[in-house]
């Protein structure tokens, strides 16, 4: 977060500005925003409808980079675009100010002059909250070396979990990926399907129990699921991401209720789920995981 000292500088991104240069569209703004990104979450807004709402928001400050505006700099009610908590973006701003904004393109490659300009964007907004994401410090430092040579005031809080261990309470998003290759050709077909593997289950295994007996892991498809399991299903995922997020963790990847059965609910989605067998016979759903056959859908992993 930020605080900027200067209050009287007219800022550069007028209509008459903007309108001599196109706007970059969207597959470019991606592109750039992930040029060496090392990560396996997208960097920038994460869809094209999101970004176009954003682009035509007034309040957006935008930079020129080769005679191409880029939108650099968006308010927090467009959290959600670039997977931040809106409401608690706010609250953890509270104490600084009611003017939050979030950068909506990484810095630490920008030349002098883009540098220049994301300065005259941030000068207008007198005292303003700024979040933004870090990656091994490449985004800090370089934010911190520009508004000190601005002389723009400014003061960094990491967000911090309290209930995380003694030097590593600072809030982060990780995720781990893999790649697997098939290399065995099948006759007509040379990959193997997640509903090849539920097949093989339904034909040749078994639920798996504990050696106890007292819980059983089965696999089903998605789209085989009863309306009562996909609503116990959510009721887990709702209540495991409200407890990972916290109070002061800005970023929550959590999809809505529609979005999750959207990814839950299809052909392409293998369910492993734990029940817990109880004394009457019946079966209470304990903690799952899902598989998916077609990864272009999660639109915030590269």
């Amino acid at each position: 977060m930020s605080e900027k000292k200067e209050a009287d500088i007219v800022p550069i991104e007028t209509v008459e500005y903007r309108s001599e240069w196109p706007t970059v569209d969207f597959n470019t703004y991606e592109t750039i925003c992930n040029h060496d990104n090392d990560s396996s979450r997208r960097r920038g807004i994460l869809s094209e409808d999101s970004y176009k709402d954003i682009i035509l928001d007034p309040n957006t400050g935008f930079i020129n980079i080769g005679n191409t505006l880029i939108p650099a700099l968006i308010d927090m009610r467009h959290g959600l675009a670039m997977g931040y908590d809106t409401d608690r973006c706010k609250r953890l701003a509270s104490e600084l100010t009611s003017n939050v904004k979030i950068l909506s393109f990484p810095v630490n490659e920008l030349d002098d002059d883009e540098k220049t300009q994301l300065v005259e964007l941030f000068k207008p907004n007198n005292e303003c909250a700024l979040f933004f994401s870090d990656h091994n410090s490449d985004e800090s430092s370089v934010i911190g070396d520009i508004l000190d040579k601005a002389g723009i005031g400014h003061l960094e809080k990491s967000l911090v979990d309290p209930r995380a261990a003694k030097g590593d309470s600072q809030a982060a998003l990780f995720l781990y990926s893999c790649c697997a290759e098939q290399g065995l050709e099948r006759g007509e077909r040379s990959k193997l399907t997640l509903r090849d593997v539920q097949d093989y289950y339904d034909n040749k295994l078994e639920p798996s129990y504990t050696p106890d007996g007292k819980a059983v892991t089965t696999l089903n498809m998605g789209d085989r699921i009863s309306d009562q399991e996909a609503e116990e299903m959510w009721g887990i995922y709702d209540t495991m991401f409200n407890f990972l997020s916290g109070e002061d963790h800005p970023i929550s990847m959590q999809d809505s209720k529609e979005d999750f059965f959207k990814l839950l609910r299809t052909e392409n989605t293998m369910i492993a789920a734990t029940y817990k067998r109880l004394e009457n016979g019946n079966n209470e759903l304990t903690c799952f995981t899902y598989f998916i056959d077609n990864i272009d859908i999660l639109h915030w992993l590269l």
